[in-house]
């Protein structure tokens, strides 16, 4: 069924497709390595300030269960209510 439904949606748009590719593969070759690059230096960002992002929450939940008795206090009301 996938199959047909491609086989139909190229067979519709196959004329469209065929005016903008000669238009996209056009682009000079220095363009497409800009684009490349900067689109690797966009995730590389994107994927450090993730990753400090995640340091920072990881070390804030250390630093509430180390200074202000968390553990305890978690431990106290599992205790309650286990009885």
């Amino acid at each position: 069924m996938k199959i047909l439904t491609a086989a139909s949606f190229l067979l519709r748009y196959a004329p469209y497709l065929a005016k903008v590719l000669p238009r996209v593969t056009a682009i000079q070759r220095g363009t497409w390595i800009k684009l490349g690059l900067t689109l690797l230096a966009t995730l590389f960002v994107t994927g450090l300030g993730l990753a400090l992002l995640l340091a920072w929450l990881v070390q804030l939940v250390f630093d509430l269960i180390g200074d202000s008795g968390l553990l305890q206090t978690l431990s106290q009301l599992l205790s309650t209510l286990a009885g």
